[in-house]
């Protein structure tokens, strides 16, 4: 067996990349046990570190190889253009560079769903497939985007409509559903209601119409959010404490510090891509990212927006940026490691209702929601200029979701609508 001196360098650095990923996804322990194996030092902690450089490295080697031997890249993998600039939020990059031409996708419905009430929340998988809509009616769908895609609304024939986006329809919360998390790496959807749980379902099952597990809280669930690795999710409710639970075990972990816990119910709870760090936002006003090792706050930015209510959070794919909502009617751009408002973009007057915002799949626009017309609002998210606007819904748009493989978008509605548009461009 090779010692850490007989290495090659080459081999070495494989390990070395090995050893990081791991402590960046939590599994601390694991690294420190492989490492005195390998003998080679792993990070003791990463914080706030730009982009996954092993996957990066991955992804980079699977389109090489797909250019040498013309086999098409695995399924759920994203092969990134080789277009020499980074695929993410990065105004530092640009500044040197200059910046890119950038022109806003043309967005077309493709389908309508309806639900009894109004639709609540939607979300993308993480590859792109499948969307799940959760409705103030207590009942989920799940939609296949190909199918989507491939249905046109506007035709009146019936081949036409013969296509059937919708694959299955869950009926198990009692109460509105407030959320939704895709498991990264199996088909299990977590949701959250009033109902003051959280379920797990298994989206691929033909003839599932309820969850197979059940996790019960005593308020409120707002939002839930899986860990990249997918063994733990964090939820927040109508209480001040964000709770941890291992999705082997069910077993709960909640931080040790009250002193840092928000003062409010916690609207919602969002990982970083690379799951060192999660962010949450509350009603007390503040926004706070956490060590997700540790369980201890990073930095609270006590007013993110003016006092008002922050209503949506997103990480930058590089983790050096935060993109915040709220219901003083504006979108913020935040740098994690300063805490240092970058943007700050107006949409309308004072929210009664939940703004919310989202990059898009290359994080060149931001598209928010307007509630006093019912529309989408799409902005360069460089120069902070508005690009485009999306009408159709005849209600408050409650929710959008981007996906994360593609310009496609779902909006849901108080009109008892979501609505799937397919970006192209």
């Amino acid at each position: 067996m090779s010692t850490a001196a007989e290495l090659p360098e080459e081999k070495r650095f494989v390990y070395e990349l090995i050893l990081r990923q791991l402590v960046l996804d939590g599994f601390s322990a694991t690294a420190t046990t492989l490492s005195q194996a390998l003998k080679v030092a792993a990070p003791k902690e990463v914080r706030n570190e730009p982009g996954n450089r092993l996957t990066r490295l991955v992804q980079l080697g699977l389109e090489k190889e797909r250019d040498a031997t013309g086999k098409a890249v695995p399924s759920g993998v994203a092969a990134p253009e080789d277009t020499g600039r980074p695929r993410s939020y990065d105004p530092e990059y640009e500044a040197k560079a200059g910046p890119p031409v950038r022109r806003h996708p043309n967005f077309q419905t493709k389908f309508i769903t309806t639900h009894k009430n109004a639709v609540r929340c939607v979300k993308f998988s993480p590859d792109g497939k499948y969307v799940a809509t959760g409705s103030a009616d207590t009942s989920i769908k799940m939609m296949d985007v190909r199918k989507m895609k491939a249905f046109n609304q506007s035709a009146d024939d019936d081949m036409a409509h013969s296509v059937k986006p919708v694959i299955r329809t869950f009926y198990d919360h009692t109460q509105p559903v407030n959320d939704f998390s895709f498991h990264p790496t199996q088909n299990v959807l977590a949701s959250c209601a009033k109902d003051q749980t959280i379920k797990f379902y298994d989206y691929t099952h033909p003839h599932a119409r309820r969850s197979f597990r059940t996790i019960q809280d005593t308020s409120n669930v707002r939002s839930v959010c899986f860990h990249p690795s997918g063994d733990f999710l964090i939820s927040g409710a109508d209480h001040p404490t964000i709770r941890l639970y291992d999705v082997n075990t069910l077993q709960c972990f909640a931080g040790s510090r009250p002193d840092e816990f928000h003062t409010g119910p916690v609207t919602q709870v969002r990982y970083s891509p690379e799951g060192n760090m999660y962010a949450s936002c509350s009603k007390d006003g503040a926004v706070k990212i956490w060590d997700a090792v540790s369980n201890r706050v990073i930095n609270t930015i006590p007013k993110a927006h003016q006092g008002a209510e922050p209503t949506t959070l997103q990480f930058s794919k590089n983790q050096r940026y935060m993109l915040t909502g709220g219901k003083d009617a504006s979108i913020s751009i935040w740098e994690l490691s300063s805490g240092r408002q970058l943007q700050r973009i107006f949409s309308g007057a004072a929210w009664k209702y939940r703004l919310q915002a989202t990059f898009n799949y290359t994080e060149d626009f931001i598209l928010t929601t307007e509630e006093s017309t019912f529309s989408v609002l799409v902005w360069d998210a460089r120069s902070g200029e508005m690009m485009q606007r999306l009408g159709g819904h005849s209600n408050v748009i409650s929710w959008l979701a981007a996906s994360p493989v593609s310009n496609d978008v779902v909006t849901a509605s108080m009109d008892h609508r979501a609505r799937f548009w397919a970006g192209e461009g």
